[in-house]
């Protein structure tokens, strides 16, 4: 393990590991400031839902460790800041003339491709409150999988997609410098903006769509995000809020149901 400090963040590197992630959780009793944890490889990577993340060479693969002050009902609204400094550090690269857009809660889409995703998590040490989000950031290429697996959304690699060479360390040191000028944005203006920024890189909002969570299933469409980050959905019987779930995009329009 290597530790680099500067004025704000400790930069934790190892070249392997099993999970960004469960290395930060393990890092909560000796957590003193913000930290970084970064590997150049997973071989336990993990996305959400307990899903297995695949780790391809060359890609990115980190995690934040900060002490949570806030309330924790703010938790989640920090996948939205999340994903705006990664949605942030990538046009640092490849500018602003390709479609690279952000899909609810935590996935950044670029030409229809998923190339980057986040898993938010917090842990508690006595009194105080963690959190931790992990970074998965294909720079190289998307995972091949290994059996036909249907998705509405095929993973894909930066470079494979647009011909720009990224590489792991350069991306992490833009990516500190976006994630701390979210988070001041957000300690400092509160959710509204980050909301409004992410709005307006939100992916197929005013589509219709499918959502799934842990209870039940239905159809409408895509009108926002609310103060709380929760989906709001249209459908035929109203409006639906979902905080938690997935939601899936065809390109034949959904007939209204619950």
């Amino acid at each position: 393990m290597n530790v680099v400090k500067n004025s704000h963040d400790t930069i934790c590197y190892f070249k392997t590991l099993t999970s960004t992630n469960a290395k930060a959780i393990a890092k909560v009793k000796t957590c003193s400031g913000r930290e970084w944890i970064w590997t150049e490889k997973q071989t336990a990577g993990r996305g959400r839902r307990g899903r297995e993340w695949q780790s391809a060479p060359g890609n990115f693969y980190a995690s934040v460790l900060q002490q949570w002050q806030l309330p924790k009902a703010q938790l989640p609204l920090f996948s939205f800041v999340a994903g705006l400094a990664v949605h942030a550090a990538i046009t640092h690269y490849i500018g602003l003339n390709l479609r690279l857009q952000l899909k609810w809660p935590n996935d950044v889409i670029l030409n229809e491709r998923k190339v980057a995703g986040i898993l938010l998590e917090h842990a508690n040490q006595g009194q105080k409150s963690y959190l931790i989000a992990g970074f998965g950031v294909n720079l190289k290429q998307g995972p091949h999988l290994s059996e036909p697996i249907q998705r509405e959304i095929m993973p894909g690699g930066i470079e494979e997609l647009t011909g720009i060479e990224i590489r792991s360390h350069d991306f992490l040191e833009v990516l500190i410098q976006k994630y701390t000028a979210m988070e001041k944005a957000y300690n400092r203006d509160g959710f509204a903006n980050v909301r409004k920024q992410w709005l307006a890189s939100a992916y197929r909002l005013g589509e219709n769509i499918k959502c799934s969570t842990a209870t039940k299933q239905f159809t409408g469409k895509f009108e926002t995000i609310n103060q709380s980050g929760q989906a709001v959905i249209i459908t035929k019987k109203g409006l639906h809020t979902i905080s938690a779930g997935e939601i899936y995009f065809e390109k034949q329009d959904y007939a209204f149901s619950d």
